[in-house]
């Protein structure tokens, strides 16, 4: 109702649960709302880069948050629930907002609050760009070789 030029893009596999969440909602989201299935590995960046706001509404089972680490990289504004994973890859929601569990208003609010204001938006993708890098495979591969080595060294 606030943004009637919305589109709501959803990707990965759950399409068919997905229609059925929202086959209870009004004709106009639902017209505003577009399954695209899996995103190749070559087409995220664009993707992500393409959005407002990307949004990681998932409710557990995430023992990583690579979605996030992934639109960070793509210098997307990015929203997640608060689950342990994406608290740590978002350092405590200052890469990337944090709602409620769960909570589908406490997720509205939040995207709201962004897609309100341009200069929080662009704040939040430098933030999450920086705390991207953190997980640039170069940075991952010198952590691992520093690990490695001291194991070494304990020998």
């Amino acid at each position: 109702e606030r943004y009637p030029k919305a589109r709501f893009l959803c990707v990965g596999d759950g399409e068919s649960d997905g229609r059925k969440i929202l086959s209870s909602f009004p004709e106009n989201l639902l017209e505003a709302t577009e399954f695209l299935g899996r995103i190749s590995d070559e087409d995220k960046a664009s993707f992500y880069k393409s959005l407002t706001v990307y949004v990681a509404p998932q409710i557990g089972g995430e023992s990583f948050g690579i979605v996030l680490a992934e639109a960070m990289a793509a210098g997307c504004p990015t929203v997640a629930s608060d689950l342990k994973a994406f608290k740590a890859v978002s350092q405590e929601g200052t890469a990337a907002r944090l709602f409620t569990n769960g909570d589908a208003h406490d997720c509205a609010r939040v995207v709201m609050e962004l897609i309100d204001d341009d200069e929080a938006r662009q704040e939040l993708s430098a933030r999450g760009s920086a705390r991207a890098c953190d997980y640039d495979w170069s940075e991952v591969t010198r952590s691992v070789l520093s690990i490695y080595a001291k194991a070494l060294q304990n020998r």
